[in-house]
């Protein structure tokens, strides 16, 4: 079942501020020893908050996310592609080797330059492990 305004930024506004109120009325009521109304309180933010967890994904994509521009056919991985991006943490080190994980700003595709939204993982083994022969 979709509900018509899922993705309206005031509905998660709405249930956020609303699940602020439960927490908040569950405290209050649980200092005044009333702890079955507290209970209930947390319960309903409870389900409140697993609500919102289901809505948040349903939010609409930027136009220019990397998905976005693959599903609209945009962007082809049929042909080289230049990544541009910002590395967003320090490079990891993995038992297989390392992690690179890059926010992207553009991407250059069949000679044009297009600016992107999204992130991408690069893992590659260490060198000296390329030129081993088994």
């Amino acid at each position: 079942m979709k509900l018509p305004h899922i993705t309206s930024a005031f509905f998660l506004t709405v249930f956020i501020a609303a699940s602020l109120v439960l927490i908040l009325a569950g405290l209050v009521l649980t200092r005044m020893e009333r702890l079955f109304p507290a209970a209930i309180a947390s319960l309903l933010c409870w389900g409140l908050l697993g609500f919102l967890g289901a809505c948040v994904p349903e939010q609409p994509r930027p136009a220019n996310q990397v998905s976005s521009l693959l599903e609209q056919k945009r962007l082809s991985l049929e042909s080289p592609l230049r990544w541009h991006g910002y590395l967003s943490d320090e490079p990891a080190k993995l038992p297989w080797g390392y992690r690179l994980e890059v926010d992207l700003s553009e991407v250059q595709f069949e000679g044009a330059t297009l600016p992107v939204q999204g992130g991408l993982r690069v893992s590659f083994p260490p060198l000296a492990s390329c030129w081993q022969l088994r």
